[in-house]
């Protein structure tokens, strides 16, 4: 197979870890020394990546690509202001409200994150993902999805906070 390098818009860095590294995964800037004008990779443990993107592809279907890449590219923004100790906080905003996500990446403050913003995933795996040998699917369609978070508590952290 030979690559048409002519065709090849965008390319995406994403770090898979086996473990979750909380803060540190969530926002580089501590971990990582880079220049002003290079991007950060997306890093994200193996586990949150799988229930991600079989929750993505449960509930966005036929856009599930091409809405991963925006959550790819809007989350980049992110990094060096961002407090948050769980990635899925980030996915879970980003698939209840993509639009109050994107206007979050364009913010300039440091923000923080609720838990309530991962509910999605256990609701939906409640509910059935619906891969290949998943173990009680039919049991598990047969329960009602069940109502989770879509409205946060985000605070947003200034200078001045800091002072």
């Amino acid at each position: 197979m030979k690559l048409d390098l002519k065709k090849i818009k965008n390319f995406y860095s994403i770090i898979v870890t086996q473990h979750k590294y909380g803060g540190i995964q969530t926002n580089l800037q501590e971990l990582l020394v880079k220049d002003r004008n290079d991007l950060y990779p997306w890093s994200v443990c193996i586990d949150d990546l799988e229930i991600f993107l079989l929750t993505f592809l449960k509930i966005k279907k036929d856009s599930a690509i091409s809405s991963f890449f925006d959550y790819i590219d809007y989350r980049e923004a992110f990094q060096e202001r961002l407090i948050c100790s769980d990635e899925l906080e980030m996915c879970g905003l980003f698939l209840t409200s993509p639009a109050l996500f994107k206007k979050f990446a364009k913010a300039e403050e440091t923000i923080t994150t609720d838990i309530k913003m991962s509910d999605i995933f256990d609701a939906h795996y409640q509910n059935g993902l619906g891969f290949e040998n998943e173990i009680n699917f039919v049991e598990k369609r047969k329960t009602r999805l069940r109502a989770y978070a879509k409205n946060f508590d985000v605070s947003f952290v200034s200078g001045e906070d800091l002072q």
